[in-house]
C-alpha cells in the first residue's frame, strides 16, 4: 500500500521533467535523416534522371551515307585507255560473211558534267571476206566454171563524243558514242577459171564514214569491263567489189583502264 502510494506521488514530477525537456529542445532543429537512420534508403532512392541518363548513341547513318558516297563516286577519271574484241556481221546488209573486230581506244574526260562527257579516239581493223563462184559461157567452148576469194582489210581510225548517262565511277554506266571516221580499205582478190588462176587483184580506197555505239561498262578490278553493240558505214567501190558498203554490225566485249 504504501509502495503504491509512492508511485502516485512520482507520476506528477515525471510529466514535469518531460515538459521541460521538449521546451527546452530547439525549434528548428533538421527532421531526422531518414538515410543515416536506414543505411540501405540511398539505395532504395530514385537516381536523379539528369544524373543517370546515358548518352545517346551515336548516329552513322550520315557517316555510311557519305562513305558509300565515296565508294561509289571515287575520283573522277580524266583518261581512259580499252582494248576491245568481237564480231563483224556485215552479212546483213552485203555479201561479207562474219569476221573478227579489234578495236583500241583512248578517250579524255572533258571537266565538266561530272566527266560524263569524253572526247575519243579509236582505232579498229577487220577482214571481212566474201567468195563465189559462177558459170561463165567465154571460158572454153562449152563454158566454164569462175570462182574467186575476196578479202578486204579495213582499217579505221574514229573521233568523235562518247557520252556516259551516269557518273563515270558508278557501278554501271550506260553510254553512247559517234565517231566520224577515215576508212582506209584494201581489197586483195584471187580468182580462176577451170582452176587455171587468173591472177591477183589489189585495189585501195580511202574513204569517209560514220560509227555510232551504244555500251554499258561496270566495275571490275582495277578498271571497267565493257560491252559494247554499234555499226559502222562508208562507202566500197572497188571494181573487184562493185559499188557496195563496209555497214555491218558489230559486237565487241572489252576492258577500259581509267586513269
Amino acid at each position: 500500500m504504501n509502495t503504491l502510494y509512492a508511485r502516485l506521488l512520482a507520476l506528477p514530477l515525471l510529466a514535469s521533467a518531460t515538459l521541460v525537456s521538449a521546451q527546452d529542445a530547439p525549434a528548428d532543429a533538421p527532421p531526422a535523416d531518414p538515410a543515416a537512420a536506414d543505411p540501405f534508403a540511398a539505395d532504395a532512392a530514385p537516381a536523379d534522371p539528369m544524373l543517370t541518363a546515358t548518352a545517346a548513341p551515336v548516329d552513322d547513318v550520315d557517316a555510311d551515307e557519305a562513305t558509300d558516297e565515296e565508294v561509289e563516286d571515287g575520283e573522277l577519271p580524266n583518261l581512259s585507255i580499252g582494248l576491245k574484241a568481237g564480231v563483224l556481221f556485215p552479212q546483213l546488209v552485203n555479201e561479207f560473211g562474219t569476221n573478227v573486230l579489234v578495236s583500241l581506244e583512248i578517250a579524255y574526260y572533258l571537266p565538266f558534267l561530272d566527266h560524263r562527257l569524253a572526247i575519243q579516239v579509236e582505232g579498229s581493223y577487220a577482214p571481212p571476206t566474201v567468195e563465189g563462184g559462177q558459170a561463165d559461157p567465154r571460158i572454153g567452148t562449152a563454158g566454164g566454171d569462175v570462182s574467186w576469194s575476196q578479202r578486204t582489210h579495213i582499217a579505221s581510225v574514229g573521233l568523235g563524243p562518247t557520252f556516259r548517262f551516269l557518273r563515270p565511277t558508278a557501278r554501271f554506266v550506260p553510254y553512247v558514242s559517234v565517231l566520224g571516221r577515215v576508212f582506209m580499205e584494201k581489197t586483195h582478190m584471187l580468182g580462176s577459171a577451170e582452176g587455171n588462176s587468173f591472177g591477183v587483184n589489189d585495189e585501195m580506197s580511202t574513204r569517209f564514214g560514220v560509227t555510232g555505239a551504244l555500251g554499258l561498262d561496270l566495275e571490275l578490278g582495277p578498271g571497267r569491263a565493257l560491252v559494247e553493240v554499234g555499226s559502222g558505214w562508208s562507202k566500197l567501190p572497188h571494181a573487184t567489189t562493185g559499188d557496195t558498203t563496209t555497214t555491218s554490225l558489230q559486237l565487241q566485249l572489252g576492258y577500259r583502264l581509267t586513269f
